[in-house]
């Protein structure tokens, strides 16, 4: 019977080590812990802000899009006229040149 209280008495001596030995592993991990929470919740906000901005840019990029589709038919008719203004321009011009040619050639 002391033989068995001996044999338990060890058991329970090296259950208490082990326990010490988790118990400070457990208190590295907390601290580990507690040192890479803040970084973590950091992270988080983070990350919730980029996602907010990325939102917001694609509905910029969408109000964008809708305003060059609405505003491409505009640009291409302005070009076009502008076009056709140069070359009248410069029948007017070829004209008022023919004109003075006509009249240096009538008073010489």
């Amino acid at each position: 019977k002391t033989s068995q209280i001996w044999e338990l008495e060890k058991l329970l001596t090296t259950a208490i080590g082990t326990n010490r030995d988790y118990e400070c592993k457990m208190l590295k991990i907390c601290e580990k812990h507690e040192f890479v929470e803040p970084q973590i919740a950091s992270l988080r906000s983070s990350l919730r802000k980029l996602r907010t901005d990325c939102s917001t840019d694609q509905m910029t990029i969408r109000h964008l899009l809708d305003n060059f589709d609405n505003l491409l038919p505009v640009v291409q008719k302005l070009l076009t006229e502008q076009r056709l203004c140069r070359k009248r321009n410069i029948e007017l011009m070829e004209t008022v040149q023919e004109k003075q040619n006509d009249i240096v050639i009538r008073d010489s």
